[in-house]
């Protein structure tokens, strides 16, 4: 697989708790991005995922895109 491959299968996680929380969420989901090698600082990376969420909202919460299994 190409380093262009934005969806790779070192960015898939199944069946995991990344948290209770949006905040929760997104810290855990960046450190999946950073351990795959697509960002170097895992914790600067949810920071700033969390200051543009705080502008406007993407319209689902990311506890309920992430954490809801299917019926």
């Amino acid at each position: 697989m190409s380093d262009s491959s934005i969806i790779s299968t070192d960015l898939v996680e199944l069946d995991v708790d990344f948290g209770s929380d949006t905040t929760e969420v997104i810290t855990n989901l960046a450190k999946v991005v950073a351990d795959a090698g697509r960002a170097t600082d895992a914790e600067g990376l949810a920071k700033d995922v969390l200051a543009r969420e705080s502008k406007a909202a993407t319209g689902v919460s990311a506890v309920e895109a992430v954490t809801t299994k299917p019926a």
